[in-house]
């Protein structure tokens, strides 16, 4: 009985989390025309250079390397302006687990470096802040410009 009343629960969890996935893309991906280290000196360059604070760098290939293991260069590079967060903030808090705003850069098997983030819209309705609001459709403006320009 107790299985039975377990997997009823847990089946209708199931049916919830797919009926509310959103219709927008899980990850936004540029493919780069330059190397993983070229891509991210530029996207640190380019988003210092509009006022945004860079939180952490974290080369995920050199942890890897550290902890005796193998990694394709990867880095994330996590950014942001508070004068921008604080807002989505009061609107909703559980946006800090969005904020600050975080970009991979990786290499895949094949050699070809990308530029990887989450939709601002996607970010908004997992939080319950309207995907209109201005503040989210620039922070995907500015995620859009950053990813176009540091690809290149």
């Amino acid at each position: 009985m107790k299985n039975g009343i377990l997997a009823a629960v847990l089946g209708g969890l199931f049916v919830a989390s797919v009926s509310v996935a959103p219709a927008v893309a899980e990850i936004i991906r540029i493919q780069a025309s330059r190397t993983v280290p070229h891509v991210v000196e530029r996207l640190v360059k380019d988003a210092k250079g509009r006022g945004l604070r860079i939180f952490a760098v974290i080369d995920h290939a050199a942890g890897a390397k550290k902890a005796g293991m193998k990694l394709r260069p990867m880095v994330l590079v996590v950014f942001g302006n508070p004068k921008i967060g604080t807002p989505l903030l009061q609107v909703s808090p559980t946006m800090g687990l969005e904020l600050p705003i975080r970009v991979l850069v990786w290499q895949d098997k094949q050699g070809r470096v990308w530029i990887g983030h989450s939709p601002a819209s996607l970010m908004a309705h997992r939080r319950g802040v309207p995907k209109t609001h201005p503040l989210i459709k620039r922070i995907g403006a500015v995620l859009g410009d950053l990813s176009v320009k540091a690809a290149r």
